[in-house]
């Protein structure tokens, strides 16, 4: 894509230029992949931003957006970008190409000009639906640009303008993330959860490609944990349960992701990470240890181990564990393995709901409590203080 520059700036070893180019050259040579790019957020509704082909259609002014690139071919004022992903801006983006699928999608189908004309707007695009959804176009968009084409205007320069946007060049992972989250702080809030799956975004492949079918993650961005974990399969975590999991076995306590947490990480990210080999132990543990709680629980141990409550306790203790005895958390992992994968009828799950269940929730903090309660059981287990789990003992320590 070509692009004018009009200003440079220099921060660290990273460099941001100025630039202004036509919308139209923007639009058609977005990444395929742009929306699933692992430090943006995702696609969210917002009914405002839905109004941009007003904006469009009246030539007012869209603010900048921000790019980020390896490398800028610049030569005096001019350059050009090979590849590049949208830091800020993606929701604009994601509109605006909509839009500009719909403008493409008329131009291909002229007959459903004159359609409209004799039958309507309304029936002549509900006529197309089905290839309207095929091109990648949106049907109240092509109903206003029809409408549009009616009252006597052209849309075939509608993406024919200059618009502005920061392009930076070698930013760093860890400059990406959190120019990504200050970018996004006075907008539409990023949930905690995704804020902390975004810091540690760059292993999720590389765990699934690892452990390949027996071990999968679901983000954030695209489905909430607690969506997810209500028809999870076997093998299936949320990845901001295996951060928190992660971050629990690493500090040796059972860590809730808050901002105070979020805050600790970014200004000191590895003083709360683990060995690539340490989190791919974890995640193998994990999800050997959910086959085996199907096994014997079916959709109970699926429930139970999906909770985050659960996966901090348990990894929290394992943690634990690793600092009494003076040992690693790989070598407390695997006692841990031995203890509960081979056995996994002296987990008790069948009376966990019915102890918690009957707690007074007006009177506790129930995931405070839940963590404690599950942090004890498996503390008891690994000492061997018991044999076996016993639930009411276990949330009575912890109200």
């Amino acid at each position: 894509m070509e692009v004018k520059i009009l200003d440079t700036k220099q921060e660290g070893s990273a460099t941001c230029y100025l630039t202004k180019f036509f919308m139209s050259e923007y639009l058609e040579n977005l990444p395929d992949d742009y929306r699933d790019w692992n430090v943006q957020r995702g696609i969210v509704t917002n009914h405002y931003l839905d109004k941009i082909i007003d904006t469009l259609l009246q030539s007012k002014h869209i603010p900048p957006l921000v790019l980020i690139t390896d490398n800028v071919n610049a030569s005096g004022d001019k350059a050009r970008l090979e590849s590049f992903q949208v830091l800020d801006g993606l929701q604009r983006t994601h509109r605006l190409k909509l839009i500009h699928n719909s403008v493409n999608f008329i131009k291909n189908t002229p007959e459903i000009i004159e359609e409209s004309k004799i039958h309507g707007v309304l029936k002549s695009v509900r006529k197309h639906s089905k290839s309207i959804t095929e091109n990648n176009a949106t049907s109240p968009v092509v109903r206003k640009l029809l409408s549009e084409i009616e009252s006597g205007n052209s849309i075939d320069n509608l993406f024919e303008f200059e618009q502005w946007a920061e392009v930076w060049e070698n930013l760093s992972l860890t400059e990406q993330v959190n120019k990504m989250l200050l970018l996004n702080a006075g907008h539409k809030s990023v949930s905690k959860k995704h804020q902390i799956e975004i810091i540690f975004h760059n292993i999720i492949s590389k765990l699934e490609n690892e452990l390949e079918d027996k071990f999968t993650i679901v983000r954030e961005r695209n489905v909430s944990s607690i969506s997810a974990n209500k028809n999870r399969p076997v093998g299936q975590f949320s990845f901001s349960h295996i951060v928190s999991g992660m971050m629990s076995l690493d500090q040796g306590k059972p860590v809730t992701i808050n901002a105070n947490l979020l805050s600790k990480v970014q200004e000191d990210i590895d003083n709360y990470t683990l060995s690539y080999d340490e989190i791919l132990e974890l995640c193998s543990f994990l999800a050997d240890l959910d086959s085996s709680l199907f096994n014997e629980y079916n959709d109970i141990g699926l429930k139970w181990l999906g909770k985050e409550v659960v996966v901090t306790g348990l990894l929290g203790a394992v943690g634990i564990y690793a600092e009494k005895h003076g040992i690693s958390t790989t070598e407390s992992l695997n006692i841990t393995r031995n203890k509960l994968i081979p056995n996994p009828s002296i987990l008790s799950l069948n009376n966990y709901d019915d102890i918690r269940n009957g707690l007074d929730v007006s009177k506790i903090n129930i995931g405070k409590v839940n963590k404690s309660a599950v942090t004890s059981a498996i503390t008891d287990l690994l000492e061997a203080k018991v044999s076996i789990v016993d639930w009411n003992n276990a949330f009575s320590g912890g109200v």
